[in-house]
Order: structure tokens, then C-alpha cells, then sequence
């Protein structure tokens, strides 16, 4: 199983995926389209070591052409303008279901992306 990475650094996107307020996770590349259909874990980075937190499902995916469309979208993917994660050009968000969290486990594996768990 593949885990993806999500950096909270500059926000607790992995809380808000547990909690159900994010279900779209969104990237500037199609990085995650080999893992679409498939059950994931979601893998916190950019506080400290590597955490799994959770799994989910990886459903689908949707592209964001402007910043209009992206807005749109707001409640499901929680990046608001003046974030380093805004749309600049093209987004890709991917559609996430059955999230549900698990105990920390410390991931070693490596991966810019994603990693194995």
C-alpha cells in the first residue's frame, strides 16, 4: 500500500481530512492518478517524522482550470487564496472517500510523494 504524502506545515490538512471537512486533496501535477481507485494511507509530513494517520480511497479526480473553479470547491479541498498551495495555472483534485483515521505509526519508508506503508 502506497501512503500519500500530506504536508501540515502551514495547515492541519490531515485533521480536516479526518474530521471530513477536506475529501478533496489537490496537487499542481497529476502525481496521483496511478493510485486512483485505490485505498491509500494518508501520511502527515512537514511537522516532524513522517506520520500514517488515516486511510482512504482515492475515487477520482477533478481539474481545476481557474481560480474561479477552484474556489467553487472550496469546502471540499479548504485551500483558501493567499495560501502557498493555491491554484497558479492548473490544479488536480483528488476525490477521497471512506477516510477513516487510525493510532500514529511512524513511517520510514521514502518518497516525495507518496511512499510505501
Amino acid at each position: 500500500m502506497y501512503g500519500v504524502n500530506i504536508n501540515c506545515k502551514v495547515q492541519g490538512f490531515i485533521t480536516e481530512m479526518l474530521s471530513g471537512l477536506k475529501v478533496i486533496e489537490t496537487r499542481n501535477k497529476p502525481t496521483l492518478h496511478k493510485l486512483i481507485g485505490q485505498r491509500i494511507g494518508l501520511v502527515q509530513t512537514g511537522k516532524s517524522k513522517a506520520m500514517l494517520m488515516g486511510y482512504a480511497t482515492i475515487s477520482g479526480y477533478v481539474e481545476y482550470h481557474s481560480p474561479e473553479e477552484f474556489d467553487r470547491d472550496y469546502a471540499k479541498h479548504r485551500v483558501a487564496p493567499g495560501s502557498p498551495y493555491y491554484i497558479k495555472g492548473m490544479k488536480y483534485g483528488y476525490v477521497l472517500k471512506d477516510i477513516v483515521p487510525c493510532e500514529p505509526i511512524p513511517v520510514t519508508s521514502k518518497g516525495i510523494v507518496y511512499r510505501k506503508v
